[in-house]
């Protein structure tokens, strides 16, 4: 193994962003080693998505603060939903990952070092 391989194998991870479909299908997932992340349709974006409802540059996520991010809200015409409230262009807000963020038809999920994630799920046995 190079010097190389050895080192990308041992990057570590800041965070794992996943995006979800309306029926709950994983349809991308970036493995976070660095912030801030763009998320839009552009190739120069982080994470591309494939909706047309996401703007090129959609947001941007920078540096958790201990238990969260900041979230600024791009050049869109649609916003980010976050629960119940939509956040239009130009707005910037903090996001623990407690709920998803919606953007055009897509849901977005973070994960950070230190969250609780599920148990493991037994299997179920053969009869």
């Amino acid at each position: 193994m190079s010097d190389g391989d050895n080192a990308a194998r041992h990057t570590r991870l800041v965070g794992l962003l996943e995006v979800f479909d309306r029926g709950g299908a994983t349809v991308a997932r970036l493995p976070v080693t660095g912030w801030p992340v763009i998320v839009g349709r552009a190739l120069s974006a982080d994470l591309v998505l494939d909706d047309g409802h996401v703007a090129a540059e959609h947001l941007r996520i920078d540096a958790p603060h201990s238990d969260h991010t900041v979230v600024t809200v791009l050049n869109t015409i649609n916003g980010v939903r976050q629960g119940k409230v939509l956040h239009p262009s130009g707005a910037q807000f903090e996001w623990n990952g407690e709920e998803d963020l919606e953007l055009g038809r897509l849901r977005l999920r973070i994960r950070l070092p230190g969250m609780p994630i599920a148990a493991e799920q037994a299997l179920p046995r053969s009869p």
